[in-house]
């Protein structure tokens, strides 16, 4: 009923459930975000991307690319995110890139359990990096408030702005 009503030639429900697939019985990858809070609800929603934490991210977003560009021939391609810091996989289309994948790259892996063979971040876990994300969004709001040095990069504010609040 969904490829009727969306007319994709490949359905990212059909790509997503090809990179579970792949993700089984691995331990160097967890789900997080909203495909890990859609492992654990009773109504899942449809989210546009896949979020993976990995020690080894930059090879595994590469196996992940080939994977699937053999699988559903397609053109997939790898862009670096935040210098290093993760990696994001997208299908080349005509119409305009489709963002499939993001690998964030970490020095060790949350805390996970496996779900259908799949690891996924555990809801203590989710509820800490979704709270943790949070404060960081209000403090980047905080920082563009307080900020009278707009040529300092935004990251030296931040850390400046994290230091301050500490002191409180």
């Amino acid at each position: 009923m969904a490829v009727a009503i969306t007319k994709e030639s490949l359905p990212l429900a059909t790509i997503q459930a090809a990179v579970f697939e792949f993700l089984r019985e691995r331990h160097d990858v967890v789900v997080f975000e909203a495909q890990a809070v859609n492992a654990y609800v009773g109504e899942p929603r449809m989210t546009q991307d896949i979020d993976l934490m990995s020690i080894r991210a930059l090879e595994l977003v590469e196996e992940l690319r080939e994977y699937l560009s053999q699988r559903f021939y397609i053109a997939a391609r790898v862009r670096e995110v935040k210098e290093g810091q993760g990696y994001r996989l997208y299908q080349v289309q005509k119409s305009g890139n489709r963002h499939l994948i993001d690998v964030r790259q970490v020095e060790y892996l949350p805390l996970a359990q496996p779900i259908e063979q799949v690891l996924v971040m555990a809801p203590a876990e989710l509820i800490a990096n979704f709270a943790i994300a949070k404060l960081e969004y209000r403090l980047y709001k905080i920082v563009d408030l307080l900020s009278f040095d707009h040529s300092a990069p935004k990251t030296i504010l931040l850390r400046r702005t994290k230091v301050f609040l500490l002191l409180l």
